[in-house]
């Protein structure tokens, strides 16, 4: 029975194993996977059977300059947005385990333009949690965030925890992100509802806990 193979799946690990942070060791399997994911979800698939030439095809575009210079650019791209919200070598700040806290998710998102349907850049991104700038929990975490260019109109926050008077305590939190550009303002607004809990590891807590937020189409140029 022939089955449908998308040899760019090939093509971009291959190049993602021969980045020089592959073969230092300084990003992991997980975090390759999530490069791809990236890259992938950015290119047009192209399926053959695979019984037809496969690895003929493959080595064909691993030998095509401007085929990979593509590539190159959204593992640039990808890599860039990895390090960024990988969490393994940042400090957190020190909490008292013994008390209750709200633990928030990570959460991400992209900002479109509606006039260009692009992603959004030279704009920067604000989260408010109760009307308040919210602190972020790790040092490399920034609140403002840069839209920059290539950045694909991404952001990403890390909300420190909030003391609560109990556990178990349940309390709705209001969410604002908040884009501005040359002067223009352009707000989404969330509801969260959480649970407090003791703080066990944060970092497993933080990076299994993530909130992806629908795109946010706003009337600004990209």
């Amino acid at each position: 029975m022939l089955e449908l193979k998308n040899i760019l799946e090939d093509v971009v690990m291959d190049v993602i194993n021969d980045l020089d942070n592959s073969k230092q060791g300084t990003i992991n399997q997980n975090q390759k996977v999530e490069l791809a994911s990236y890259v992938l979800n950015r290119i047009p698939p192209m399926y053959i059977t695979s019984d037809r030439g496969f690895t003929n095809i493959v080595n064909k575009y691993k030998n095509d300059p401007q085929f990979l210079a593509d590539i190159m650019i959204r593992v640039d791209e990808a890599l860039k947005l990895v390090k960024k919200t990988s969490i393994s070598a940042q400090n957190e700040q020190d909490f008292d385990k013994s008390k209750p806290y709200f633990i928030f998710p990570k959460i991400i998102g992209r900002v479109i333009s509606s006039r260009s349907m692009m992603p959004v850049e030279d704009a920067t991104a604000q989260l408010y949690i109760n009307g308040k700038l919210s602190k972020m929990e790790f040092s490399d975490w920034n609140n403002p965030v840069i839209l920059k260019k290539g950045d694909d109109g991404s952001y990403s926050f890390a909300p420190a925890p909030q003391p609560a008077d109990s556990a178990d305590q349940t309390t709705r939190f209001e969410i604002k992100i908040q884009i501005e550009k040359e002067g223009k303002i352009d707000s989404k607004f969330l509801s969260l509802e959480l649970k407090s809990d003791f703080i066990q590891n944060l970092q497993i807590q933080f990076k299994e806990n993530v909130l992806k937020v629908e795109d946010f189409y706003v009337a600004m140029e990209s």
